[in-house]
Order: structure tokens, then sequence, then C-alpha cells
């Protein structure tokens, strides 16, 4: 089963991640005693996990490979469907605001864009926890997305650092590590 979770699509993966990672503010919560919130963490994370065991059930005998259109349409389903998921335990947390809002919250922070939807002191400190990894994370998935996917198709400025695919990433990583760039 590990094995056949591996080669899920991409987008697949990422929610596998995301959903594994509710766990974090679901332990916080729970050592700081706001029980209904770790609860809320807990139950969408074992939701998520048991959604993608299912899915990679029911794959576990089909071989696929994912081709670069697909990598890009997987990539514009998770900014687009992913806050989806991430808004639950929030918008159960919170209680006196619209899914939308939730919604529109966890987009911010995916998208690492600094939209401030709710101010500070109405959100609990497991809510701030969870708000922080998912910036986190959505800005490593805009780095890892860079590096295996724009790159080998030469968009989103790597076209402009190589001739060749191969040779574009090498030139890029190049420039940061050795160059004055920051």
């Amino acid at each position: 089963m590990q094995r056949h979770l591996l080669y899920l699509p991409f987008a697949l993966q990422i929610f596998g991640v995301m959903a594994i990672s509710m766990i974090v503010p679901s332990l916080y919560a729970l050592v700081t005693e706001q029980f209904f919130e770790a609860r809320m963490f807990f139950y969408t994370g074992l939701l998520g996990v048991t959604f993608l065991a299912l899915i990679g059930l029911a794959r576990s005998n089909q071989t696929s490979r994912e081709t670069a259109l697909d990598q890009m349409l997987s990539l514009a389903l998770i900014f687009v469907f992913l806050p989806v998921f991430l808004a639950i335990p929030e918008y159960s947390v919170i209680r006196t605001t619209s899914f939308l809002n939730a919604y529109l919250d966890m987009v911010s922070a995916l998208t690492t864009t600094g939209f401030e939807v709710f101010p500070a002191g109405r959100l609990s400190d497991a809510l701030h926890l969870w708000r922080a990894l998912v910036g986190w994370m959505g800005g490593a998935l805009i780095w890892v997305a860079a590096v295996a996917i724009l790159a080998p198709l030469n968009l989103g400025g790597f076209e402009l650092t190589g001739n060749t695919r191969t040779h574009g990433v090498k030139r890029i990583l190049y420039l940061l590590l050795n160059e004055n760039c920051f």
C-alpha cells in the first residue's frame, strides 16, 4: 500500500501531506486543553487520510504517468480545491463565519499572499499555528512546483536560464548558490 501511495497523482500526494499535517495543530490544541479544536483538526485529518487510502486502494492495480499537462492541471487544482479541505477545521472552530471566509483565509495562507481575512485576536493559537503551517507548506509547494514542473517545461522564467531544459535548473541553482542574489 505504501508503494502505491507514491504513485498517486501530484495533487493527491499534496492532499495527503496536508491531511497528515493536521496532526500538529491537533496535538497543540490537545496540550493546551482546547479539546474541541483538537477534535476538529484530528477528525478532519483522519477523514483526509481515509479518503487518500481509499483512492490509493482503488488505484493500486493501475500504473499511470503524469504528463506535463497533467502536472500543470494538478497544480491548478491544488490551488482551487485544496483550500476547501484545509478550511474545514477553521470553519468548524470559528463557528461565527461563513465557509467562504474560511476558504479565502486558506487560499491566502496556501498562496502566501498575506491577505488577512480574520483579525489576529479572533483566532486561537491552534488556528494561528495551522495558518502558519499552511503558509509554510504553500511556499514549499511553490518551490517544488517551480523546480519539478515549470523548469522542465521551460516556463515561469526558466526559459531565460539556458538553451536546454536539463541545464536550466542546474544554472538557476548555481546562480542562487554562488551569486549574491540576496
